[in-house]
């Protein structure tokens, strides 16, 4: 529930109030869905949003604690805001379940970011797909230390190459 509900400071004359509320919701179900998205390195066991912050049933009165008081939200690990395309929806997660309903972003605005991320996703594929290729190092993004580790020296050893090959071309 959006803290307004908990608060029982819903406005049920306006609309708009219902709207603010179903995004603070969508924002913790986008959560649940990021969480269990592979491109942000190892997926851990399912976890519901507030499971590590309250019992497996919280109540009314643990959630008000939480939410209300704490002005808690679930966490967002460090590696989902480093991971390029993830950190854009970190942003639009944290603007939707902002504690002040007016401030929370709108189901529009969410539609129209996930829609320019969808866009650049299909210029990058349209791009690898012509004659025009993306170079490698864009092509890759490590997603754990070992990788980034492997990535980088590929990259030394591709550069000792073209450096060998461009000495014997001298010669």
């Amino acid at each position: 529930m959006a803290p307004e509900v908990l608060e029982s400071r819903l406005n049920l004359e306006n609309i708009e109030s219902f709207k603010q509320t179903d995004v603070y919701s969508m924002a913790l179900v986008l959560w649940e869905i990021t969480s269990r998205c592979h491109a942000i390195g190892e997926v851990k066991d399912y976890e519901p949003p507030y499971g590590c912050k309250v019992q497996m049933h919280p109540g009314v009165e643990s959630m008000k604690d939480h939410l209300l008081r704490d002005r808690g939200r679930p966490e967002i690990p460090d590696s989902w805001v480093n991971h390029q395309g993830i950190a854009i929806v970190c942003g639009s997660i944290e603007e939707c379940w902002d504690h002040d309903p007016e401030a929370r972003l709108t189901a529009q605005c969410v539609a129209e970011r996930f829609s320019e991320i969808e866009d650049e996703m299909e210029k990058l594929s349209s791009r690898s797909s012509s004659d025009e290729k993306i170079p490698a190092e864009e092509q890759k993004i490590p997603t754990t230390p070992g990788e980034e580790r492997q990535m980088i020296a590929e990259q030394i050893e591709e550069g000792k190459v073209a450096a060998e090959s461009s000495v014997s071309d001298e010669k």
